[in-house]
């Protein structure tokens, strides 16, 4: 009960401040959760030079914008020119929101009412949001849910019209790094993300192809932001250029000489 909590909490504690101060390096998914780490173990700053931020990124080898994947996806599922909404990733974890997710699709249905919702994620995880969807008497014909291998996700990705990656404002979403921001954003996908969410909400504040909501508290918010973002069609070009610019900051492939130098380095 209460004591044994206590107690773990006292183990993992003493853990972590023994791991960061006998390391000779310690990767950071964020410079939040660096932040963080400095301050819980009154990390000194000689101490804190060890520690890097290393975010989890994807490979532009795998993601890329490809406008004939996205044609050939989209024949093959019969979308055809509909408003392709979707959602890649888990949905078990306590983080996950998959009643948002769902609010956010009638959303943005109420202003593109040829939507339909893709769901990526794996088959043990489904049950997750089809309560939700059909709380919200959303119809069957209008979302799919499926699980999909890892090589495959980027051409759903190219075919999709916006990717939706939000999570509630909380200490852990503001320290973590999920690795479906690096796929969308190198795919070229705009996105609707929620602000908070480690270090990446920041990066894309001013972009044009993502819209970052300020939290999930205030429906008319959420709405108005929304329903603005979505009106919008980005052309092939404006993808491609998004999936340049991603490329240039969230691939896998620029974090690789800071990696090999760190660890030459110890």
């Amino acid at each position: 009960g209460r004591l044994r909590g206590w107690i773990e909490r006292r183990y993992y504690e003493a853990q972590g401040r023994r791991i960061l101060f006998g390391c000779d390096a310690a990767l950071c998914v964020s410079q939040k959760l660096k932040e963080v780490l400095i301050a819980r173990y009154r990390v000194p700053p000689e101490k804190a030079e060890r520690m890097h931020v290393l975010p989890t990124l994807a490979s532009r080898k795998e993601f890329v914008f490809d406008p004939a994947a996205r044609a050939r996806i989209r024949d093959e599922n019969g979308w055809g020119d509909r408003y392709l909404v979707i959602y890649s990733g888990n949905l078990r974890g306590a983080w996950q929101v998959p009643d948002k997710l769902v609010e956010a699709f009638v959303m943005i249905r109420t202003r593109r009412p040829d939507a339909f919702f893709l769901v990526l994620t794996p088959d043990a995880d489904r049950h997750h949001i089809e309560t939700h969807l059909r709380r919200l008497g959303v119809p069957p014909d209008l979302w799919h849910i499926r699980s999909s291998p890892h090589g495959e996700i980027v051409n759903y990705l190219c075919a999709a019209d916006v990717g939706l990656l939000l999570r509630d404002r909380h200490p852990m979403n503001e320290a973590a790094s999920p690795g479906k921001f690096g796929e969308y954003t190198l795919s070229g996908l705009p996105l609707i993300l929620t602000d908070g969410i480690g270090d990446f909400s920041l990066h894309v504040r001013e972009c044009a192809l993502a819209c970052v909501l300020p939290d999930l508290s205030d429906p008319d918010t959420l709405r108005e932001r929304i329903q603005r973002f979505c009106a919008r069609d980005f052309k092939p070009e404006e993808r491609q250029a998004f999936s340049r610019w991603a490329g240039d900051r969230f691939a896998i492939e620029t974090m690789v000489p800071k990696l090999a130098a760190l660890y030459r380095s110890v």
